[in-house]
């Protein structure tokens, strides 16, 4: 059933197809009818044993696979862990509660169904990433908080502490629950978007915590498989290079996409072997690029 899921019509289309698949009201129709969920969950019922079998499944199914990481297949499996999840919610069973990555799941669902993760979403999602980040689990001390700050002493760059004692493997499954592509697609977006504010208030990247926070949940994304077999599971800082090296080149491009769209001249800039890099070795930065 779960490879079925992910040969399902419309489920191929939601991986491939980002432009569909990124509006709310056909991925929830999607869950609503995929054949393969829904038998799924008949299956479940409300055994808790059988969910964290099934859990574990896709689990293994994921952090095993010789596929290329962003494979139809490897992706596949990270939206049926996220819509599997999200369908238990629609239909109030129970067992939603008993997954670490519910919270996440549904806050970012509820982002892509109104379109935008501003101020409110972001500082929810720190909430929920706050027992995996050893300085924002201390409160983030050092930092004043200012008028106007609605992230309650959070600092976005975080300690990149391991994400519990006994070395649970829910951060790595929050990884998969991010890299659902609707979902990393969305998230790159707003960091996009994010820069382009950037630009136009006149700031640097660094400065913009929802820029700097979600930037560090699409890394997560992409070290989720890899973190899940060494069994080391962290939320990494956000890479300084990201910051202070690709994001200013990519406002550098923002800022001539600008001046064509109001008829302006700008001169042919030669190919840049540093964002060229980037773009070969981060999927986060190949992400945002794309949008």
């Amino acid at each position: 059933l779960v490879a079925e899921y992910g040969g399902e019509a419309e489920s191929a289309e939601a991986l491939l197809d980002l432009g569909v698949c990124g509006k709310y009201k056909l991925r929830q129709q999607h869950r609503a009818r995929s054949q393969a969920l829904k038998q799924v969950s008949a299956i479940l019922d409300r055994s808790t044993k059988i969910y964290k079998y099934v859990v574990n499944l896709v689990l293994t199914l994921y952090r095993e696979s010789e596929r290329s990481y962003l494979s139809r297949e490897e992706l596949s499996l990270c939206a049926f862990r996220s819509q599997l999840l999200m369908q238990l919610h629609d239909a109030q069973n129970e067992l939603r509660q008993q997954d670490p990555c519910h919270r996440l799941a549904w806050v970012l669902d509820q982002a892509l169904r109104d379109g935008e993760c501003g101020d409110r979403r972001v500082n929810e999602l720190v909430q929920v990433m706050r027992p995996y980040d050893k300085q924002q689990h201390q409160g983030g001390r050092g930092r004043k908080r200012g008028r106007g700050d609605h992230h309650h002493h959070a600092d976005p760059h975080g300690g990149g502490s391991t994400s519990q004692p006994d070395e649970s493997t829910a951060l790595g499954e929050m990884g998969m629950v991010l890299r659902d592509p609707p979902i990393f697609a969305f998230l790159a977006g707003t960091c996009y978007d994010r820069l382009r504010q950037v630009v136009k208030l006149e700031r640097v990247p660094k400065q913009d915590f929802n820029l700097v926070f979600l930037t560090r949940l699409l890394q997560l994304a992409c070290e989720s498989r890899q973190m899940l077999r060494e069994k080391r599971y962290k939320f990494h800082k956000a890479e300084d290079g990201l910051l202070r090296d690709f994001y200013p080149r990519l406002c550098s491009s923002v800022v001539d996409r600008a001046l064509v769209a109001k008829g302006r001249q700008v001169d042919a800039r030669q190919t840049d072997p540093t964002l060229v890099s980037w773009l070969a070795n981060s999927g986060g930065a190949q992400a945002v690029y794309q949008q």
